[in-house]
């Protein structure tokens, strides 16, 4: 420890021991809570602590103390084989599923979704025209082009052959093989530190799109949709719209920033619209530290708690397009629902505190 000291700065070497410390405390603590269990009825001391401190936000009705171990284990099977399923999902390409997906969306809005929670994590030729819904008027998208930055941020630059349809930046979400990007995932202000490295890149983007198009509408999923809502409160003069799904949120830098600079916007200039979904199971979207604040009714909440569907597929779920699924406005969360997301939060926001040394490393 004495040796990598010596090699770092003397404030960054405070703040590793800092980091190291805190992290011997915290798993002093755990390792005597893990004591405590041990010493004790084993199955009814880790039922009962099940249900108050990790499973009371779930759509479960507990029992007996084996009933709920049972209960317990079958959400854990569920949600590793979902995983299973997302990780090998080799017979039916990403791409192919998301043309199926386009071409059935019921909804331009629908259509959004799809695009924000399927295609921008597909590659696409530039100048690919986009599939054809039959429910709704033809846009004329097709992608102009692919943003694709280092530190994982990538982004669909789709147009329209119409003039009256706002050009497309459609973000996706987390590359989990991007160390940069999952750094970005635990800084405090989630997005943050991609969108100031990228800074100059990225509004040079919207300010040519915005010039040639008009106002672009911008979007994104999960991490993505922080992007969006960053770049929205940086340059609320060249936004159209901003819409987000299942995202965490900007923090509340962000969001003053946004309030700021909308109230300033030049005479003739119109604060952007913004739009929020997420799915009633999603728990990303409740991380973070607050979002953009939505525009009258445009706060939706889809499908419930209590949907059949595991967590991880809630993340991506193209609810717009199930017909019959329940649509909400300023729904809030269960109170278990949030504790829960509450809890994941304090982690991310401790793991955080390491973000300093990953800037030094990162350069």
């Amino acid at each position: 420890m004495n040796l990598i000291k010596s090699c770092l700065p003397s404030s960054l070497g405070t703040e590793l021991t800092e980091v190291v410390q805190a992290g011997k405390k915290a798993l002093k603590k755990v390792t005597k809570e893990v004591t405590k269990v041990l010493k004790s009825d084993v199955t009814a001391k880790v039922s009962t602590f099940v249900k108050n401190n990790v499973l009371s936000p779930l759509p479960l009705f507990f029992g007996t103390a084996s009933d709920s171990m049972k209960e317990l284990f079958s959400i854990a099977e569920r949600e590793v084989s979902s995983l299973k399923q997302r990780i090998n999902r080799d017979d039916v390409e990403p791409l192919v599923m998301a043309t199926l997906a386009l071409q059935n969306a019921p909804t331009l809005e629908a259509y959004f979704e799809v695009l924000a929670q399927n295609a921008s994590y597909c590659h696409f030729e530039n100048g690919t025209n986009l599939p054809v819904s039959p429910h709704f008027a033809d846009p004329g998208f097709k992608v102009e082009k692919t943003l694709q930055f280092p530190g994982g941020v990538r982004a669909l630059v789709i147009v329209s052959e119409q003039q009256d349809v706002a050009p497309l930046l459609v973000f996706r979400g987390t590359n989990p093989s991007n160390v940069h990007n999952v750094a970005d995932d635990f800084n405090r202000a989630i997005g943050e530190l991609n969108c100031k490295r990228y800074a100059r890149e990225l509004k040079k983007e919207l300010e040519q799109l915005s010039t040639r198009y008009g106002q672009v509408h911008i979007m994104g999923h999960s991490y993505g949709g922080a992007i969006a809502e960053h770049l929205t409160s940086e340059h609320p003069q060249l936004i159209q719209r901003c819409t987000s799904y299942n995202a965490p949120g900007c923090g509340q830098k962000a969001i003053d920033r946004f309030t700021r600079r909308s109230a300033k916007l030049p005479r003739g200039y119109v604060k952007p619209q913004v739009v929020s979904y997420r799915h009633a199971k999603d728990i990303a979207s409740l991380l973070g530290s607050g979002h953009l604040p939505t525009d009258p009714g445009r706060n939706f909440t889809y499908g419930s708690e209590n949907d059949g569907i595991s967590y991880i597929e809630a993340h991506s779920f193209n609810a717009l397009s199930v017909q019959g699924l329940q649509v909400r406005i300023n729904q809030q969360p269960s109170r278990g629902f949030t504790s829960f997301a509450s809890a994941i939060e304090k982690a991310r926001k401790y793991l955080s505190r390491g973000i300093p040394l990953y800037k030094f490393i990162a350069g």
